[in-house]
């Protein structure tokens, strides 16, 4: 499996393509093959150690993508194999009215202790995918969480 990692420090310069073993599902978690990743301002302001300077060092930067479900632990209720998937930026908010608890960055894929989705391969909690419709190629998908929540927060 292959990912691009911030290896000893901040920098585009100092991103770097890696291999690794492909991960294994436990039984309330899913593995999704990725097929894209998109980049928005969040993930240029990680990769220069602007968002937070103290980030640990080797991370996988990138919020949002999209990719097919692979496998699926026992667990697992709402996704199957095959199911086409988006990432979610703020996956503990699952609704109802924002709360800053929801947000901190420390839990936001991509930009704290969770990694990010340039890696081929990427185990993630159920509720950190959403299903995506069949007429939205992986591309389009993935440039939607961000800037899905960005609208909505605009609208509200």
């Amino acid at each position: 499996m292959n990912y691009i990692h911030l290896r000893d420090n901040f920098g585009i310069e100092n991103l770097s393509l890696e291999s690794g073993p492909r991960p294994e599902p436990g039984n309330d978690e899913v593995l999704v093959r990725m097929k894209a990743a998109a980049l928005n301002y969040v993930d240029l302001a990680v990769v220069t150690g602007k968002l937070d300077p103290a980030l640990r060092l080797p991370f996988i930067p990138v919020a949002d993508g999209a990719g097919v479900v692979e496998r699926v632990g026992a667990r697992v209720k709402d996704l199957k194999s095959g199911d086409r998937v988006a990432t979610l930026y703020i996956p503990s908010w699952p609704g109802g009215r924002y709360q800053s608890k929801h947000t901190p960055l420390a839990i936001r894929p991509g930009a704290g202790s969770v990694p990010g989705q340039l890696t081929e391969y990427k185990i993630f909690r159920e509720h950190d995918l959403i299903r995506v419709p069949d007429e939205l190629s992986f591309v389009e998908v993935s440039t939607l969480p961000i800037a899905g929540l960005t609208a909505w927060n605009a609208l509200v």
